[in-house]
């Protein structure tokens, strides 16, 4: 092999075997650790959000339509929560991620 393959070979051994390691280290913590190959994997919570009308009415919102691949490390509790107080009909929003729960009036 000549010294140029080895050392594609070796930095790719590397960056392999980094983010495999963080990833059997990382023990019962749910999160994603930064810089390793699951940071950029969706998964974990869901989000659900509920939209109350001017009128009383509810409205379940389909929030994966809003949020293509929702990363676990990233929260948009407050983003949702201003986008759908956007809306002209909104009187409170309820965005729930896993267990917690954000309620706002508009």
């Amino acid at each position: 092999m000549t010294r140029p393959r080895r050392l594609v070979s070796l930095i790719v051994a590397i960056q392999i075997a980094i983010p495999a390691l963080l990833l059997a280290l990382r023990g019962s913590d749910p999160r994603p650790s930064a810089f390793g190959w699951q940071m950029f994997t969706s998964g974990g919570g869901r989000y659900a959000a509920t939209v109350v009308g001017q009128d009383g009415s509810t409205e379940a919102v389909d929030v994966d339509r809003l949020l293509l691949r929702p990363r676990v490390e990233v929260r948009l509790d407050d983003a949702l929560v201003r986008y759908l107080c956007a809306r002209p009909d909104a009187a409170a929003v309820t965005v729930s991620f896993d267990t917690d729960s954000t309620t706002a009036e508009c």
